[in-house]
């Protein structure tokens, strides 16, 4: 009987948890992401997580197109500059992100969004940052591929 109550304890411990098979950095970074608040409301699954901080996404985004890019930094990091740790998600699912129009003679893009990068600061408050593609025909790299990359400074 113990035994049996054992095995069901870590079974149910085991079901609770953070998506397992997601790419991580640490397990509380796993758990703020997937504890993003909106992730019940578009069923997304978490697919990477990466342990970042104020500073390092500050840098990323003001250098991550490279020289000639374009370089701003987001309110949310903007916010955060200065925080030790911030997370940052990969999330697959169906996303309603605002498309820009295409121009003519081009048709609107039939795909949804499929991949999104949120940052969560460690209260716990989040910022979609990028909504991309994945796997997707006619959205490879730089029309739109979304890759798991880690923040830090130029990501092709």
């Amino acid at each position: 009987m113990t035994k049996r109550v054992i095995v069901l304890a870590l079974i149910t411990i085991a079901s609770c948890s953070a998506n397992p098979k997601a790419i991580h950095d640490s397990q509380a970074g796993l758990m703020s992401c997937d504890a993003w608040p909106h992730r019940n409301n578009v069923r997304a699954v978490l697919r990477a997580e990466f342990d970042s901080s104020g500073p390092a996404l500050v840098h990323w985004e003001l250098t991550r197109y490279g020289p000639k890019g374009p370089s701003a930094v987001d309110q949310f990091t903007n916010k955060h500059a200065k925080d030790a740790r911030i997370y940052v998600c990969y999330f697959d699912g169906t996303f309603a992100g605002s498309k820009p129009a295409p121009a003519p003679p081009a048709t609107v893009d039939p795909y949804p969004y499929n991949r999104l990068r949120v940052f969560v600061s460690t209260p716990g408050e989040s910022w979609a940052e990028a909504y991309g593609y994945h796997d997707t025909p006619g959205h490879g790299p730089g029309q739109g591929q979304l890759d798991l990359l880690r923040p830090v400074g130029n990501n092709p």
